[in-house]
């Protein structure tokens, strides 16, 4: 029930608004329609009342029949609309005559057949010629309805298109079998989208053919039937919403929606103009902050999934892996870049864990920055669960409050859809040696990620790694209740959403509260007090609880699929115990 309500890949056909289909229904409701191929085509005409039979007649139809009711009845039998309601409709009118002499006397013939048409709710006997002129038909449908119709007089259904030699027959039983295929590819969690779209997302490794090559091989291995290519692709573009390639992080919508526009839209278009200043004046002021000496400027971002066992075995692509989370911090004067490195046994990727290796850096650069006081701003996307979010406004607070040399912290968003930064070369630099690790043998533990961000970078600084636990991540949803009770209504009284900051600043002159911008062209900053009851809380009234006891684990399923790759033999057994433990 869910995977139909589920929007396919591609637009789901409309047969009711194909020119066949519109054909069909207008033939089979008795109306006007064209027929032929383009160039020839024949016009056939409406379902009309044609000349009944004459006064010679021996039933005498016309004297039973006004031109009212014969005008009724066709139109009842048109406005059926299908073509074995019509036949049903024709053989309740039909009764067979049985001979009144003994057969063996007579010579032999075919049956006859009396035909009736309802009047004031009874069956009055009408002539053949009678009944086809009023219902409009032909011989031909008689004679159809006589060859469907059984001995009880029931009228076969129309097995055009559904028999088993017929290339529209879909075996259901085939067809399931495409699904559960289709099914058992483990699916990737988008990085940015996953809660804007219903889109599925699998590796990219293998296309639709590849897939019906595997789905082949697994149904001959059963000695099982299978549906053909073209069928699996109809099954797969229609009935799930699946891509092959992760959409584009922060793409802009404002952008798209402006390509679409006309000319004449376009001029009158204030919003892309100002979505282009934001864009001109983000960038502009990053590359000023680039050179100024005043303060510590950094980039951060989440890199895609590095998935676990990963590698050119099949087997491992129908396998749910276990996924390897990088953060990576740059600073954009020194070149140095901080990767964060952890797995989901140990903990998610959510604003806990962002904001627990903000606070790590910041604990660092601190101790680098001794005996001198240091300024930091921050710049990063948009992503509201990770980046933009009042457990970051908390991280902030109580990193100004507790690190002694840390004077002031700012964040500063880039512009949807135009989030490019330094800090994406370090994620393509680490892609690029994982790409290149791959080609020597698979990829099987967080470790063997960790060595490879290690040796990404030739040239020096080289990046450096923290291999991240359960317990070196924080609680940071616990800290904003502790931060305050108010984080969207500043001091003019106003209710700000965070969708619409786009500048953040904190200072240790003032911890309990924070200014922001709505836009780069600003040129003053608006307050909010992050207690709204105005009590000023202190550094030590701050406590920071681990955000985990426990490693997290993963699902019983993923790890029993894992553990049979061992049984097969698929993964070294030196890699047991970390999938063990998981």
């Amino acid at each position: 029930e869910e995977q139909q309500q589920m929007r396919s890949k591609k637009p789901i056909p409309q047969p009711a608004g194909w020119k066949s289909n519109v054909k069909k229904w207008k033939r089979n409701h008795g109306k006007a329609y064209c027929s032929g191929k383009k160039g020839s085509e024949k016009i056939t005409g409406a379902r009309i009342l044609k000349k009944p039979c004459g006064e010679k007649c021996r039933l005498r139809c016309t004297s039973k029949f006004d031109e009212a009711t014969r005008q009724y009845i066709l139109d009842h039998f048109w406005n059926l609309g299908d073509i074995e309601k019509q036949r049903w409709f024709v053989a309740s009118c039909i009764k067979k005559i049985y001979r009144k002499q003994d057969e063996k006397k007579i010579r032999k013939r075919e049956e006859n057949h009396s035909f009736h048409l309802l009047n004031n709710n009874l069956k009055v006997r009408v002539c053949k010629h009678f009944f086809m002129a009023t219902l409009d038909i032909s011989t031909k449908m008689i004679r159809t309805v006589f060859a469907k119709m059984n001995d009880e007089g029931s009228v076969g259904a129309d097995m055009r298109g559904k028999t088993l030699e017929s290339r529209r027959y879909i075996d259901p039983v085939q067809k399931e079998g495409v699904i559960a295929h289709i099914n058992s590819i483990p699916r990737i969690e988008s990085h940015y989208l996953r809660a804007q779209t219903t889109r599925e997302f699998i590796a990219g490794g293998k296309t639709i053919a590849d897939l019906h090559r595997d789905y082949v091989a697994i149904c001959e291995a059963k000695n099982e039937p299978f549906l053909k290519y073209s069928m699996y692709r109809h099954i797969f573009n229609t009935e799930f919403n699946i891509s092959f390639f992760i959409p584009k992080k922060d793409q802009c919508d404002v952008c798209e929606a402006f390509k679409n526009m006309t000319a004449q839209e376009r001029e009158a278009d204030e919003l892309y103009l100002q979505h282009l200043e934001e864009k001109k004046l983000s960038r502009k002021e990053k590359e000023e902050d680039k050179n100024s000496p005043a303060a510590e400027v950094c980039v951060y971002d989440l890199q895609a999934v590095l998935p676990l066992p990963n590698g050119e075995v099949s087997t491992f692509y129908y396998l749910s892996k276990v996924a390897t989370y990088n953060f990576s911090i740059s600073d954009l004067k020194s070149k140095q870049s901080y990767c964060y490195v952890w797995h989901e046994g140990e903990a998610n990727r959510g604003a806990n864990e962002i904001a627990s290796c903000v606070l790590d850096y910041l604990q660092k650069k601190s101790v680098q920055m001794q005996p001198n006081n240091f300024e930091v701003i921050f710049y990063s996307d948009n992503c509201s669960g990770q980046n933009k979010n009042k457990y970051i406004v908390s991280l902030y607070a109580y990193a100004v409050k507790t690190i002694p040399n840390l004077t002031s912290l700012t964040h500063k968003f880039l512009i949807k859809g135009h989030t490019q930064n330094e800090g994406d070369n370090v994620h393509s630099l680490i892609q690029r040696k994982v790409e290149r690790a791959l080609k020597t043998g698979a990829i099987y533990t967080p470790m063997q990620y960790s060595q490879i961000i290690r040796e990404a970078k030739k040239t020096k600084p080289y990046f450096k790694v923290m291999d991240l636990c359960h317990e070196d991540f924080y609680d940071f949803k616990a800290l904003s209740t502790q931060v305050g009770n108010n984080f969207t209504t500043n001091t003019e009284g106003t209710t700000i959403h965070f969708k619409d900051i786009k500048i953040m600043k904190f200072n240790k002159n003032d911890p309990d509260s924070f200014q922001y911008k709505t836009s780069y062209a600003e040129e003053s900053l608006k307050t909010i007090n992050l207690n709204s009851r105005k009590r000023r809380s202190s550094s030590n009234e701050l406590t920071l609880k681990r955000a985990y006891l426990t490693p997290c684990g993963v699902k019983e399923k993923k790890k029993q699929e894992i553990m049979k790759m061992f049984d097969k033999k698929i993964i070294p057994q030196a890699h047991f115990p970390f999938y063990n433990n998981l």
